[in-house]
């Protein structure tokens, strides 16, 4: 901070330096040494100011983008426990390992090993070959070719219609990304994506309780995840023709 003031002799300046202490500068002085550390500290202040915003600024984005990743990973799981349900319903057996390990804060994907429908094998996962050498990149890739497994066999019945949304192209092979469901509809019952994500989140806690040592097997045996399924389906049509209020009772 500084002032200035006529003195009975010249002018002079009143500075403040960083601790407070007033100091007299006449004001056509040339700067000294107090001048110049005076100014230097005030520059290191300043950038260590500019520093700080931007390491805030920057831890801010990445907590975004990291809670956006763990948001789309959750809306991944229960779009695919959802299908699993579905296609229960639709009379498939699905068998279903047992996940490697449990998110703390992320749903995981199952491992679907198999599918069958009236006792013939429709999927098998040991039939994807990734065509990429990376363990995680096969495990993407495994994932993307059954959820769109589980989605064709779903629009195989012609009561189901799906929106999707647009994907990239997975550069995992196969050429198949990771296709999301926009809007689901089945006898007139549409559901959107927070519908979804809600009813398969239930189904994939569900799946858990089911879950044996290795694996375990969800089909129309599987009256807890098959009925959460019709009931929420029969009460949102009823809830569409103004039958019903609210089926959030249901979950």
């Amino acid at each position: 901070m500084e002032t200035e003031s006529l003195s009975a002799f010249h002018s002079v300046r009143l500075m403040c330096d960083s601790d407070g202490q007033l100091l007299l500068r006449p004001i056509n002085s040339e700067p000294n040494s107090v001048d110049i550390e005076l100014n230097q500290k005030d520059n290191k202040k300043e950038l260590t100011s500019s520093k700080s915003k931007q390491n805030k600024k920057q831890e801010t984005y990445q907590e975004e983008m990291l809670n956006a990743k763990r948001k789309s990973k959750n809306r991944d799981a229960a779009q695919q426990s959802f299908l699993i349900g579905l296609l229960a319903t639709f009379g498939y057996e699905l068998k279903i390992n047992k996940l490697y390990k449990k998110g703390k804060t992320t749903s995981q994907l199952f491992t679907i090993s198999s599918i069958k429908k009236d006792g013939t094998l429709v999927y098998k996962s040991y039939d994807v070959v990734p065509e990429v050498e990376d363990l995680r990149d096969k495990r993407r890739c495994l994932d993307a070719v059954t959820n769109s497994k589980l989605l064709d066999l779903a629009l195989n019945h012609p009561e189901v219609i799906v929106v999707e949304k647009k994907c990239r192209i997975s550069k995992y092979g196969h050429a198949i990304g990771m296709r999301r469901i926009k809007t689901f509809s089945l006898n007139g019952c549409t559901l959107r994506i927070q519908d979804i994500t809600k009813l398969g989140a239930q189904v994939h806690d569900m799946i858990l309780e089911h879950m044996g040592e290795k694996d375990c097997l969800v089909s129309i045996q599987s009256y807890d995840i098959t009925s959460i399924i019709q009931n929420y389906l029969s009460h949102r049509i009823k809830q569409e023709s103004g039958n019903s209020d609210t089926v959030d009772d249901l979950l």
